[in-house]
């Protein structure tokens, strides 16, 4: 039977036989769901909510956080009252903790008018200390407009979730189309080289 997701890298059990001082070459280096078929709304609604689309995932080592990317998909045409988003609009991503606290953002902007794209979001700059455990990461958009992300069945470790300001609604039947990298090897510096709980509370 095959795992569900797809893991780059070998993961905790292996980690573990070998030993703390191997275990980070032993670590996964990221996780993917590479299928979308479905698509789900971001962005203004003509009720005035802005939506998100999110997911949880897990890692199996500590390492620095490196980039997350979406399967975004640019409409043509405006929805419900609400104009579509297109090149040169932005997108931001959110890494948040297990309690869904944002920790940290980084933008980017969407390069075509229409159709699917990979939004490739950067952290790496932040040097953002990642410690083995649950985090959750978010996609939505600061403009007036809207987009949607890819999803499919469930197919990765972790929640999907959609939301906006007043709720959020876990979806056990689909995955967000995301890719999400770390680095277990590198040596993090700067104030994020604390503990991930220190990291976290500063965003608090």
């Amino acid at each position: 039977m095959q795992a569900k997701g797809q893991w780059i890298g070998l993961g905790l059990m292996i980690a573990c036989l070998m030993g703390p001082e191997t275990a980070w070459a032993q670590c996964g280096t990221g996780l993917e769901n590479p299928a979308g078929p479905d698509l789900e709304y971001v962005g203004l609604r003509s009720t005035g909510q802005r939506s998100w689309v999110g997911q949880e995932f897990a890692t199996d080592c500590d390492g620095k956080f490196l980039t997350v990317s979406f399967l975004i998909d640019v409409q043509l045409f405006p929805f419900d009252g609400v104009t579509n988003l297109t090149a040169g609009n932005t997108l931001t991503c959110t890494v948040m903790d297990d309690q869904n606290q944002p920790i940290a953002s980084v933008d980017n902007v969407l390069t075509k008018t229409f159709g699917l794209e990979w939004v490739v979001f950067d952290f790496g700059p932040l040097e953002l200390g990642l410690a083995a455990g649950t985090l959750a990461v978010k996609v939505s958009t600061p403009h007036d407009a809207y987009c949607r992300a890819a999803s499919s069945a469930d197919l990765v470790p972790g929640r999907f979730m959609l939301g906006d300001e007043a709720t959020l609604n876990y979806i056990g039947t689909k995955d967000a189309t995301f890719r999400i990298t770390w680095d277990p090897a590198a040596e993090i510096v700067g104030v994020e080289s604390r503990s991930w709980g220190e990291v976290k509370s500063l965003f608090r």
